[in-house]
């Protein structure tokens, strides 16, 4: 009996430092991922520099656009990791000549706040993007051009999905564009998939230990680089009321479009989901450009006043 406890006991503890050495493995992979762009500059275009704080005290920068008879509407552009505030015109460039106000910034880490207080910005949403995001609106809510109940959000990748969360905290936004966008963990899940195979001696592995795989590679990966990783879907679930338009290229190699789906089917009504053919991560404005124009603005137009 002793033999068998003992045999017992030694397969118990070799399961739990497999089970860790994955863990591990799942967390460096996830770290090395990289899903980010080169900054962009905006060309010449009427408005205004400005700046602003956060809840916690940091500077950011941006750019206020007045929209041609915005009647005070007024559209957040959240940039993807990388590019800064000045993506905002490959994207949504036809926003204030169709009536809407358009204020793009930089996330911290980007531009003039490269590096700050020891954060380094990755393509995983953190708390400090929500921060800055609440800070954006706190800034144009206090403006006389801007109607502080008419404030939608247009975010693309990392960006959207901070937009999401930021949206969920600040209340009262109109409606979200959330071109790309991706759950961290949704993300984590869909990579330990393609991964298995090719890491471990298994073509697939159970559904209960994939989520186990993923919440702790998580809470490794934020423990090695400092801060939460929050996780999207649970804020989108929760927003109530705010309609919320996915966008998403079918040939998208970062984040296959089958997680677009799954994150349209948590969200709430009203809702919409677009998927481009031939477009891949961040690249549906480039393949379908004027069908991406005319279905942002008949969005906006439905769900702002």
């Amino acid at each position: 009996m002793k033999f068998l406890i003992g045999i017992l006991f030694v397969l118990i503890f070799l399961t739990v430092v497999l089970y860790l050495l994955v863990v591990r493995l799942v967390a460096k992979i996830f770290l090395n991922i990289a899903i980010t762009t080169a900054r962009e500059s905006s060309p010449e275009f009427p408005g205004e520099h400005v700046s602003f704080k956060t809840r916690d005290g940091l500077t950011l920068e941006g750019y206020f656009i007045n929209g041609k008879r915005s009647r005070g509407k007024t559209v957040v552009f959240c940039h993807e990791v990388g590019a800064g505030w000045g993506s905002w015109h490959k994207y949504a460039s036809f926003l204030p000549g169709a009536g809407y106000n358009l204020f793009s910034f930089d996330f911290r880490g980007h531009g003039a706040t490269a590096g700050t207080n020891g954060y380094s910005p990755n393509q995983w949403i953190s708390p400090y993007e929500i921060e800055d995001i609440i800070g954006a609106v706190e800034y144009l809510r206090a403006r006389p051009e801007v109607d502080k109940n008419n404030i939608s959000f247009f975010g693309i990748s990392r960006g959207a999905g901070a937009a999401v969360c930021a949206a969920y905290e600040i209340k009262g936004i109109r409606a979200i564009i959330a071109d790309s966008a991706f759950s961290t963990y949704e993300t984590l899940i869909d990579y330990i998939l393609r991964w298995t195979s090719i890491y471990l001696p298994f073509k697939r592995l159970p559904h209960w230990l994939n989520y186990m795989l993923a919440v702790h590679g998580m809470w490794l990966a934020s423990f090695k680089i400092g801060h939460a990783l929050p996780r999207m879907e649970k804020y989108l679930r929760k927003l109530d009321s705010v309609p919320v338009f996915f966008i998403h290229g079918d040939r998208d190699n970062y984040i296959p479009p089958d997680q677009a789906k799954r994150l349209y089917n948590m969200a709430l009504e009203p809702k919409k989901l677009w998927i481009i053919a031939k477009a891949r991560h961040n690249e549906s404005v480039l393949v379908k450009p004027e069908q991406y124009r005319e279905q942002i603005l008949s969005f906006l137009n439905t769900y702002m006043d």
